[in-house]
């Protein structure tokens, strides 16, 4: 029993016991002004604490430090009510990574300014592989040429 709460939390209990209150501070090792003394504390934390959830809630992301900040209070005080109310930041999520690279090409804006090719792979019935290479106008999404062949390499492509 460290606190004050707490020891005077464990002297009620042993005074609903049939204890008196002599006898359960003498057992507990306390004085019996920490059972006698009225709270004050509780009443200003009442309102503080309305304040902090009401800020927590509003602005999910902030913290006790940013709270204390905010409310013009001490961190230390903020923090034992932030700790005593259970509240603590939502996790943050990754952010998320772009697959690729990052250039970014305009659309096309006019026909025959931007092109495209992609490669399709088939195979026929006797399972040879067919390559297909299929060049397309961005602007229309009209198909300028198909060249199949088993094998295309790279000089074919830039002849196309």
């Amino acid at each position: 029993m460290v606190t004050p709460v707490q020891r005077r939390n464990a002297m009620m209990t042993l005074v609903n016991r049939g204890l008196s209150k002599r006898a359960a501070t003498q057992v507990l090792g306390g004085s019996r002004a920490v059972a006698c003394y009225p709270l004050k504390q509780p009443v200003k934390d009442a309102e503080l604490s309305n304040r902090i959830i009401e800020v927590s809630q509003r602005f999910p992301r902030f913290g006790y430090r940013r709270i204390a900040a905010w409310t013009h209070l001490g961190e230390k005080r903020i923090w034992r009510l932030w700790s005593l109310m259970g509240l603590s930041l939502p996790k943050r999520r990754p952010r998320r990574r772009r697959c690729g690279s990052d250039i970014r090409l305009p659309n096309a804006m006019l026909p025959n300014v931007v092109w495209s090719y992609d490669f399709v792979h088939d195979r026929t019935a006797e399972g040879c592989g067919l390559k297909q290479l299929g060049v397309l106008n961005e602007y229309t999404r009209a198909c300028l040429a198909i060249e199949v062949a088993r094998s295309i390499r790279s000089q074919d492509v830039m002849l196309t």
